[in-house]
């Protein structure tokens, strides 16, 4: 999800700084990495709230039982794992919900000026 982060925002940093750059051209443009540091620091924030108040556990999920076709004594009990937590649709929402307004933004404010 950091990962993310670091992408998007680079993105968002590249984009407005085309949109200063045709249309305001006495402004200062702001450096990329500043912007990114700061999208970066709100990740971490909601990313750390999210396992202090509500961590990420282990589930099983059991599967049908089959059986082996090459042996018939033989009984399979697929399984499979994943991680997740009470409230995981809560906490999704906030790590993408203030990332996706961002880009939409200033790619419609680039398309209007230009």
């Amino acid at each position: 999800m950091v990962g993310h982060s670091v992408e998007v925002s680079l993105l968002l940093c590249r984009t407005w700084t085309v949109y200063l750059l045709g249309v305001q051209q006495r402004r200062r443009v702001q450096p990329p990495g500043r912007t990114a540091l700061w999208i970066l620091l709100l990740d971490v924030f909601v990313l750390s709230s999210w396992q202090i108040l509500d961590p990420l556990r282990r589930e099983v999920l059991q599967h049908r039982s089959e059986t082996d076709p090459a042996d018939q004594d033989a009984v399979l009990r697929p399984y499979s794992e994943r991680c997740s937590s009470m409230n995981l649709e809560l906490w999704l929402t906030l790590v993408y919900g203030y990332k996706g307004p961002l880009l939409p933004s200033v790619c419609r404010e680039l398309q209007l000026h230009c």
